[in-house]
């Protein structure tokens, strides 16, 4: 990216950022949550700019970061694991 915007401190935090949601969103370490996940962050944020407004993009999908984590802390598809105690 700083070829394209030049260097600053801040390049690149418009790629992180949802990079970010959408790997806890689908689940840390599942491939296939990352993909639904990444297409649901897509249209939401699409569907947020045509129907609301496009300065709540980042409003609305933290507020679906927070459902997700609040009712489904494992992601959208969570890979059994067994633990050893």
């Amino acid at each position: 990216m700083a070829p394209i915007w030049g260097v600053r401190p801040h390049v690149g935090v418009d790629a992180v950022v949802p990079a970010f949601l959408i790997i806890v969103l689908g689940g840390v370490g599942s491939l296939w949550g990352a993909v639904i996940a990444g297409l649901l962050v897509g249209l939401i944020e699409s569907y947020t700019t045509q129907l609301v407004n496009p300065g709540l993009i980042d409003i609305v999908v933290f507020s679906l970061l927070l459902l997700m984590l609040a009712f489904r802390p494992t992601g959208l598809i969570a890979e059994k694991r067994e633990e050893n105690v």
